[in-house]
């Protein structure tokens, strides 16, 4: 027998070493021995050992009052020597059980933060009142050094440019060499709560006035575990630019304070505690990210954002290869999930295995339950989105403020030429529960809104295999268009196995085409609804099942059944190209 056995009946035996492992690189020898006494060849694996230094040992007190900001540096900076003296072996900061009050707070190449578990360690930032308050930019980069500030941070290092310096100076927890980049960063079992602290605008109504709980920038090499990041007045995670990022379970809470959209005095000034720019966790030109578990209950803007980005006038970076198990989300004022792109660079091969929206609430176009745009808003650029795979979408409940926008929104982007088309998209299932799920944020359910279904717009290539669009809201007035599925300028589209069921009947139709070659609808059911709550299905849905409208060619609709007052028309351009299509839509 060679090589490692992995029968259940093999038993594993380590050669050395025998005694426990202290700090530093170990090489570790085993055999296996199968149930006949077979013996392996010899198996080594080569591991490291960090060495582990306690915030407590340094004078931390970790009891929710005491300021512990210098503590923690002086710990921080000890294990960065001691890391820097012995070849850059790996070390940890080790919190123990409890809320430790400080300042901004650097990790470093070859580094962990580790707590004792997200609800037993709590990272909680300080609040100097003369710097909650203190605008930005600054004219003298001097006076942006904190009174604590030691170890050259957080004073901005000079080689930092000056379009990063409000990032490198505003975070809680941020990496230190944000224009080399770091490696081999590891946060694992604590919260990371902001303490909704923002910054003052030089001018109201400039840009976002806020900061990151959580930064890292052009780390390659990550490592989260059980981490909880809270209330951020603007990103709670943010991940720039970097590469090989392994998350095992992030939750993020933007608003435990309760301050959200709320107005505070301190020292005697007014804050309004903002609605907007809350995103949640953002992935800005990363690459080689697995997540098993995101879960975002609460934030402002977008819960999960992945884009390629231009973060300079010259620099451009891809954001690829990112696959997220699950995602559970919940977004106020914006996207459950937005995939999108802001530069030269493309955004492809992203996939998500499932994505669960609860209660996401905004009044916007922009407020979907996931985005999927080629473009944002009027960014410049020749990126494209492109090659992504999404499983399972559940959308249990939603807002009931909302006016506008699709619950699933794929297009080019608000304006972009429309070359910028997405391309390559497979979603296996999209599944609507609007029923008010109790523990929603925000969720009721309603009868009759202004809410798209799935709008789909400069889009090649993109198939959905299996839809339920159940308890569509109904537009309030006849003059509001909300198709419960709308395709236009698109080709090589393919919805299979759905159905379509609204709240009422309505006057619009449920599935307009536009403009779109090569599209394919098989096995679309509509079926009839009941009108007067007796359990008995017994009116059509609308007047118009499909419309099909403009140059809209080379249409395959087969399999199909609707209880609609028309199965299908043309509008008097489409009309022409009608020899094209094959329309098979028996009535319901």
């Amino acid at each position: 027998m060679s090589g490692e056995n992995n029968n259940s009946n093999s038993q594993l035996i380590q050669l050395s070493p025998s005694s426990s492992l202290g700090y530093g690189a170990h090489s570790l020898e085993f055999y296996a021995i199968d149930r006949l006494n077979n013996r392996s060849s010899i198996i080594t694996r080569l591991i490291t050992t960090a060495k582990v230094f306690n915030v407590k040992d340094y004078g931390a007190k970790g009891d929710g009052i005491t300021d512990d900001t210098q503590a923690v540096r002086n710990t921080i900076e000890q294990a960065r020597q001691w890391s820097i003296s012995n070849n850059n072996n790996p070390v940890t900061v080790y919190f123990p059980s409890g809320t430790y009050i400080t300042g901004q707070l650097v990790i470093y190449s070859n580094m962990t933060f580790l707590g004792a578990g997200s609800k037993q360690t709590i990272l909680r930032r300080r609040v100097p009142i003369p710097f909650y308050f203190k605008p930005f930019p600054y004219e003298d980069q001097s006076t942006m050094n904190d009174p604590y500030g030691v170890f050259g941070y957080p004073n901005v290092p000079t080689s930092i440019s000056t379009g990063h310096i409000p990032l490198y100076y505003r975070p809680f927890i941020k990496n230190y060499n944000f224009m080399a980049g770091n490696t081999n960063i590891s946060i694992i079992g604590l919260t990371i709560n902001d303490n909704g602290y923002k910054f003052e605008r030089n001018v109201e109504g400039e840009g976002a006035d806020n900061n990151h709980a959580l930064i890292l920038q052009r780390v390659d090499g990550i490592y989260i575990e059980d981490v909880k990041v809270e209330d951020s007045n603007q990103f709670l995670a943010n991940f720039r630019m970097c590469n090989n990022v392994r998350i095992k379970s992030l939750y993020v809470n933007g608003d435990t304070l309760g301050k959200f959209g709320t107005t505070e005095v301190i020292d005697g000034k007014t804050v309004n505690h903002t609605k907007i720019y809350q995103d949640g966790v953002h992935f800005k030109g990363t690459t080689n990210v697995y997540a098993d578990l995101i879960h975002v209950i609460f934030s402002g803007d977008d819960s999960i954002a992945i884009n390629g980005a231009q973060i300079s006038p010259t620099l451009h970076t891809e954001a690829s290869n990112i696959h997220i198990n699950t995602a559970i989300v919940n977004s106020r004022l914006a996207n459950g999930l937005r995939i999108h792109n802001t530069g030269n660079k493309d955004t492809y091969n992203i996939r998500v295995d499932t994505l669960i929206v609860n209660g996401y609430g905004g009044d916007s176009i922009d407020s979907c339950a996931m985005n999927i745009g080629a473009k944002w808003g009027n960014d410049l650029g020749a990126g494209r989105t492109r090659d992504i795979e999404i499983g399972t979408i559940i959308v249990k409940s939603l807002g009931y403020t909302e006016s506008d926008g699709p619950i699933i929104h794929i297009w080019k982007g608000s304006g972009a030429d429309s070359s910028m088309r997405v391309a390559n998209v497979k979603i296996s299932e999209v599944r609507l529960e609007l029923d008010g799920t109790a523990g929603a944020v925000n969720s009721k359910p309603v009868q009759a809104f202004y809410r798209w279904g799935l709008r789909i717009s400069n889009c090649d290539n993109l198939q959905i295999d299996r839809f339920s669009l159940m308890d569509m809201p109904i537009p309030p007035t006849a003059q509001q268009v909300a198709y419960d599925i709308a395709i236009a300028n698109c080709s090589n589209v393919r919805l299979s196995n759905g159905i379509i069921r609204s709240k009422a009947r309505g006057t619009r139709p449920n599935i307009s085409i536009l403009d779109s070659s090569g599209c394919r609808l098989d096995r679309i059911e509509i079926p009839k609804i009941d009108t007067n709550d007796d359990g008995i299905p017994d009116s059509n849905q609308s007047r118009l099942g499909l419309w099909i409208r403009g140059t809209t060619k080379n249409l395959t609709a087969i399999n199909c059944a609707f209880a609609t007052d028309i199965l299908y028309e043309y509008d008097s351009n489409a009309i022409q190209y009608q020899g094209s299509n094959t329309i098979d839509i028996r009535r319901l």
